[in-house]
């Protein structure tokens, strides 16, 4: 049976029913996708200097279509990060992913002069503080009336886990806001992918377990080398079979 089309001007076409040009008809991404996002940053470390920390987030995606357009809940599954100078790594202990939050949020598609194009706006991320109560940005200190403990461990903010040469592991308390946009276009194999971009990211470390890391790392955003790449799974597929693939 051939799918079900959706018009432009947002009527919801039966198999068969006849329009006047193709060029009217929208891609049809209803169903569950995959998705991962990889983003890269620069990060000056206290004591380690400037690396590059790598990213990589997955999430399931449904898709819907109807006359609001195309609609994405997305369900985080799965986070890690990578950075080129080995001495530095970073884990999210369980508390944490289990506070990711999920999203809704439009998809934008259209048609250009070499195929589909996909945009889409994924919401800021708000991680261990409450903006209502400090709509500036994050806080700095860990008593500040905004700060919330995300993932409920006892420790003000969300709480990463820092592991540097002689120090062993470092908790941090963060306070993080997240603001990505992806840009991309449907490939010939029918998966999406394109560039992630880093529209805000800003982070304080509220609390550290060792003092000489109650430091603020600068971040500088790194859009060109971020990327996102979405693909259909089926529709039962659960968030343990979409994990972060290994980086290259």
């Amino acid at each position: 049976m051939l799918p079900w089309r959706w018009s432009l001007v947002g009527v919801l076409l039966a198999p068969g029913t006849a329009i006047a040009s193709e060029e009217h008809v929208q891609l049809d991404l209803r169903g569950t996708w995959g998705m991962e996002l990889s983003v890269v940053n620069e990060v000056q470390l206290p004591l380690l200097g400037k690396t590059e920390v790598v990213s990589r987030q997955t999430m399931r995606l449904e898709v819907t279509q109807g006359v609001d357009g195309i609609q994405v809940h997305q369900v985080p599954c799965g986070l890690v990060t990578d950075a080129d100078n080995p001495l530095v790594k970073t884990r999210f202990p369980q508390p944490f992913l289990d506070a990711l939050p999920t999203k809704d949020y439009p998809l934008v598609v259209y048609r250009d002069g070499t195929g589909w194009r996909v945009e889409g706006d994924l919401q800021p991320q708000y991680l261990g503080y409450d903006p209502a109560l400090s709509p500036s940005g994050p806080p700095r200190e860990p008593d500040h009336p905004a700060i919330v403990d995300t993932d409920g461990d006892g420790v003000p903010g969300i709480t990463v886990l820092a592991n540097a040469p002689f120090f062993g592991d470092i908790q941090l308390g963060l306070a993080q806001v997240a603001h990505t946009r992806i840009h991309g276009r449907v490939a010939e194999d029918g998966s999406i992918q394109g560039q992630a971009e880093s529209a805000r990211l800003e982070q304080w470390v509220v609390v550290a377990s060792n003092r000489l890391f109650r430091r603020n790392p600068a971040l500088t955003p790194r859009s060109d080398l971020s990327t996102f790449h979405m693909r259909r799974v089926p529709a039962d597929t659960p968030c343990s079979d979409l994990q972060p693939s290994p980086r290259p």
